[in-house]
């Protein structure tokens, strides 16, 4: 049985995008934001599977994904520590600056510790992508209101 969970890994982004593409994701969304500031965490990067948390918000009807590509600086436990912590702000400016020059609705990024850098040093927080999907699904989730036909359910 271990053998069989460690062969089968997934992002969740990964295996919710495999359900658009299976036709078994429902795009019956509600609202949209405006625009997503989407941060890459780095470590999806050397994955190779694409950047799926993007495709997914792209689905959003009338919704600009905004990616910003740069290291936050956080790196796990690293930023956390006192003495790398400085460091850890000059390593993730680019990223902070990035995410404040994008006029965007919603802040996003995969990675909860990046959100919790994000947030002290760029001064708003950001989501994880399938939250913002979860919230699409209702009315009153985001500024844009959806229609059926904007959703490919025509």
């Amino acid at each position: 049985k271990a053998k069989a969970v460690s062969e089968n890994p997934a992002d969740v982004c990964e295996f919710v995008f495999a359900l658009h593409r299976a036709e078994k994701f429902d795009r019956g969304f509600r609202s949209s934001p405006t625009a997503i500031a989407y941060h890459v965490p780095c470590h999806l990067k050397p994955q190779n599977i694409g950047i799926r948390a993007r495709d997914l918000m792209k689905l959003l009807p009338e919704c600009k994904i905004r990616v910003v590509s740069e290291c936050c600086g956080h790196d796990g436990t690293w930023a956390m520590k006192a003495e790398h912590y400085d460091d850890s702000i000059k390593t993730g400016r680019r990223a902070f600056e990035g995410l404040q020059g994008r006029e965007a609705e919603v802040w996003a990024t995969d990675c909860p510790l990046a959100a919790i850098q994000i947030e002290q040093h760029a001064g708003r927080g950001a989501l994880h992508p399938l939250q913002i999907i979860a919230r699409a699904y209702r009315e009153d989730g985001f500024s844009q209101q959806v229609d059926e036909q904007a959703n490919g359910d025509e």
